[in-house]
């Protein structure tokens, strides 16, 4: 193998190996993130044992900011993988910036503020019908989103060699 050889192979492994960086940093963190930003949403918190420091109102404060990041972390994925989608995955991709620019819309009412009647203070309260069906939806744009970013390659590449540990090591630990 000739030094130009060897400097071509050099230069396709850095092209990938900054091309995994990006796709690793850029779309699966965020994807791992909303994991967990989903249970916070639900619970107030992700871990059983963080909920007993809690109060009330820092776990409604929890609930509804995870919401809100969820929310941002899609279209943070979105504006980061658009530009290497094909034209019927960035139609997919459109649909689903305008389900979330709808969502947005209605995040407003998730709380309301109602007197309670034992202290007669003002307290945050959250609205869980409307709640909820706000996490119901974008639970399910996070699922839409997989299929356009997978037929991009971001998360399963098309070979037969795939190493989940090594993955869910990467991404834990950013390697």
């Amino acid at each position: 193998m000739t030094q130009k050889d060897k400097q071509f192979i050099d230069s396709e492994s850095e092209v990938w190996n900054i091309a995994k960086g990006f796709t690793n940093f850029s779309v699966l963190a965020l994807l791992v993130e909303i994991n967990n930003l989903i249970k916070t949403a639900r619970f107030g918190c992700e871990r059983i044992s963080e909920k007993v420091f809690l109060s009330n109102y820092q776990i409604i404060e929890n609930r509804v900011d995870s919401l809100l990041r969820i929310e941002d972390n899609l279209r943070q994925i979105y504006e980061n993988t658009y530009f290497v989608m094909k034209k019927v995955d960035k139609e997919k991709m459109d649909v689903i910036i305008t389900k979330l620019d709808k969502i947005k819309e209605v995040l407003g009412g998730l709380t309301t503020f109602q007197t309670d009647p034992q202290t007669r203070a003002n307290v945050e309260v959250i609205n869980e019908e409307h709640f909820n069906l706000c996490l119901k939806e974008l639970r399910e744009l996070k699922r839409d989103i997989h299929t356009p970013l997978n037929n991009a390659q971001l998360i399963f590449p098309t070979t037969d060699e795939l190493d989940f540990a090594k993955l869910e090591e990467e991404l834990i630990h950013g390697g």
